[in-house]
């Protein structure tokens, strides 16, 4: 068997660097009987240098996640000069032949997908042996799955999702129609996989303010597995023929489209101004949460907490059990994020915490209070906890979770709030003179895992912090009592999922001021 796969990858490997090595010599690559000094494999995120001196061997230590992610994708060799025309080799024995910038051998990747997917958890391992490098070269890499750290952005796929249910720029669109009408699907959040199929087979349409030129839009669509592997393609609806092959296209990953797995649904304009986005989540043909419409079943809840407020929309709040007698999520976790002054801490835990759901306040609300590493169940008659953080001029964040109200729900609803520190100004004051005269915000500061800003109070005052992107919609909003001076806001990269122009709100009772940025 070993030598008629050798055979059989020797020739197709020869047959594709014959053709290559023909067009290249002549540019300085190496010619025939040369051999490189390394190769470099590359699928999905990950690569590897394989050198003669390791004997072409290597070991990946891989998530879960991004080895699932690598099976919907094609690998890649660098043989030294370019890319191969072919990359072949077993994956735990299956062959592989992915020619380089083919169409037609994505069917044969998705089958490696559908083999392998289901045996991929933390500690297991996989074995990419006989990667043809040459005729006389071939490499190994094992790859090891280990755990993904608690807490971290990848170690779930909602992260990578800006909106965790639906979202329309009413400014310039008055609906999107997108499936069939009776599937009502503006208004629901559960679908069946056939649902889903057959809302992709119809092409949407745009009813645009009156104001607004009708134009061409750009429709994507965006898949996350159970396991977090995340695929998407997107096309240009400039003719009515567009939709047809791209179509095609993605209902050959229809195999993805399983209990647990999302769809997003999303609409740009022609200057890639985003328009609509709505997520499907795929459930059983019987499951109870199919029946939930929003305009009947959803609700508001608000979180009050001294100065700081949250309005959580859209959110169910009901209770289904499935055979096993587990809960089913009717909610996708939303996280309300707050930041105050880190000398308003003490006087934040003198009060408590209050909910209300559709205008109505929860009498027997008890939740846990998260800090140091250490929960805390606070009951509605109790008192919240001392606490005692670090002196270091340091963010210090505490967490609430696990609210609990009868009746309801409410597993899904979570508020982090970070206590930041004065921060010294970028240009210092005059120390004579360190309450700001006026109110101020400085550009923000980029960097790769954060965006801050830094803003000035002449007086304590409340204060609102609003991100908008170029279209308009609301990125981040914070709310916050601030004593007079100089304070710097931190916010993790992650939550501006798109590139280009920001704008940044500082609002308060007794003015705003806004800077604007541009996010590479």
């Amino acid at each position: 068997m070993a030598n008629r796969f050798q055979v059989l990858a020797m020739g197709l490997w020869m047959f594709g660097e014959t053709l290559w090595l023909r067009g290249q010599t002549a540019d300085g690559c190496p010619g025939a009987t040369s051999t490189p000094n390394r190769f470099i494999f590359y699928w999905g995120t990950a690569q590897v240098v394989l050198t003669a001196e390791e004997k072409y061997r290597a070991v990946w230590r891989l998530k879960p996640r991004e080895f699932r992610q690598m099976l919907l994708q094609r690998p890649y060799l660098w043989n030294g000069c370019t890319m191969s025309e072919r990359v072949i080799f077993r994956l735990n024995g299956t062959l592989v032949v992915a020619p380089y910038k083919s169409r037609d051998d994505e069917a044969s990747l998705l089958s490696l997908y559908e083999r392998f997917s289901s045996e991929i958890a933390v500690g297991q391992s996989f074995e990419i042996t006989d990667l043809i490098l040459t005729p006389q070269h071939v490499g190994n890499i094992q790859v090891l799955l280990e755990e993904q750290p608690a807490g971290s952005a990848a170690s779930s796929a909602l992260h990578l999702e800006r909106y965790v249910g639906s979202w329309l720029d009413e400014s310039t669109v008055v609906k999107v129609h997108w499936g069939p009408t009776h599937y009502e699907v503006n208004q629901r959040d559960f679908f069946t996989s056939r649902e889903v199929l057959e809302i992709l087979r119809q092409q949407p349409v745009v009813e645009w303010q009156p104001h607004v030129l009708p134009q061409p839009v750009y429709a994507e669509v965006r898949i996350t597995d159970v396991g977090g592997a995340q695929h998407e393609k997107r096309v240009f609806l400039s003719d009515p023929e567009a939709y047809s092959p791209f179509l095609q296209y993605v209902e050959r990953y229809r195999f993805l489209f399983r209990s647990g797995a999302r769809i997003v649904l999303a609409l740009y304009s022609a200057r890639y101004d985003r328009l609509f986005e709505h997520l499907l989540q795929i459930v059983e043909e019987n499951d109870p949460r199919l029946a939930l419409r929003r305009y009947r079943d959803a609700h508001r809840v608000r979180l009050e907490w001294g100065p700081l407020a949250y309005e959580w929309k859209d959110v169910y709040l009901a209770r289904y059990l499935n055979a096993d007698g587990d809960l089913l999520p009717t909610d996708l976790p939303v996280i309300a994020r707050f930041h105050l002054a880190r000398a308003l801490l003490d006087s934040l835990l003198t009060l408590s915490p209050t909910l209300w759901i559709d205008g109505i306040r929860v009498p027997d609300l008890s939740f846990s209070l998260i800090a140091d590493g250490h929960a805390n169940h606070v009951r509605a008659e109790d008192r919240l906890p001392q606490l005692s953080p670090p002196t270091e001029d340091t963010i210090y964040s505490i967490r609430i979770n696990n609210f609990h109200a009868a009746g309801y729900d409410l597993s899904a609803l979570e508020a982090i709030v970070s206590f930041v520190p004065a921060h010294t100004p970028l240009s210092p004051p005059n120390p004579k003179k360190r309450i700001p005269s006026a109110l101020a915000l400085y550009s923000p500061i980029v960097s790769l895992e954060s965006v801050e800003i830094t803003f000035a109070l002449p007086i304590a005052t409340p204060v609102n912090v609003l991100i908008k992107d170029r279209s308009g919609a609301a990125v981040v909003e914070t709310n916050g009592l601030y004593a007079a001076g100089y304070h710097t806001v931190s916010f993790s990269r992650h939550l501006f999922s798109t590139t280009g122009r920001y704008v940044f709100y500082l609002k308060t009772p007794y003015g705003e001021v806004q800077q604007t940025a541009d996010l590479p």
